[in-house]
């Protein structure tokens, strides 16, 4: 309980109100995670990063539909040509790992095309369940990377010019940036 108590003051800056029953160390992980922009040169091996983007694909999704898709950018010229589209996080781009989550309503287009079914969810919906599957994916990659040592940073930024990264990554109709998420082995330990 000291443990929680501390954890819940550091991040509220206010005292748990109440008793709790016993956390289990995800939970108290979660209370104390932090965003790291710094990381060390350290390679993070590519069968660490694939258990990890199965924790994503993992994730809970609107009706099991996963209408998303994360992209591994590893191009050298890529990650050069990326630092000009996100210049205030360049720390980002020259990160071991720089996942793009997308969000991915072509799937269900092509799947309804392929059946010779009419698509009829092109709607703010469909949008929407695209960004937050991509989003929860996100998370839940976030939280196994955290729990093996890893630090995570969420980067927003690469919306502000979604046709260029779009031109920059290859994205097809219907795909779209909804984050990207710099990661590797933390070289500080901010605050939270």
């Amino acid at each position: 309980m000291p443990d929680l108590e501390d954890k819940y003051r550091d991040r509220f800056a206010l005292p748990i109100d109440g008793s709790c029953p016993v956390l289990s160390d995800t939970v108290l992980a979660i209370l104390s995670r932090r965003s790291i922009r710094r990381y060390t040169s350290d390679p993070v091996p590519d069968a660490l990063l694939t258990v990890l983007l199965a924790a994503a694909q993992s994730a809970p999704a609107k009706s099991n539909l996963q209408q998303y898709s994360i992209l591994v950018i590893d191009d050298p010229d890529r990650r050069r040509r990326l630092e000009d589209l996100i210049p205030n996080c360049i720390w980002a781009a020259r990160a071991p790992v720089f996942l793009l989550f997308l969000g991915d309503i072509r799937r269900g287009r092509r799947i309804a095309e392929m059946r010779g079914y009419e698509h009829r969810n092109d709607n703010l919906d469909t949008f929407m369940n695209a960004a937050v599957d991509a989003a929860l994916a996100m998370q839940c990659l976030i939280t196994a990377a955290e729990a093996s040592g890893l630090g995570c940073c969420p980067i927003s930024m690469v919306r502000n010019d979604p046709q260029a990264l779009a031109d920059l990554v290859g994205l097809p109709e219907g795909v779209f940036p909804v984050a990207g998420l710099s990661m590797g082995w933390p070289d500080e330990t901010p605050d939270v």
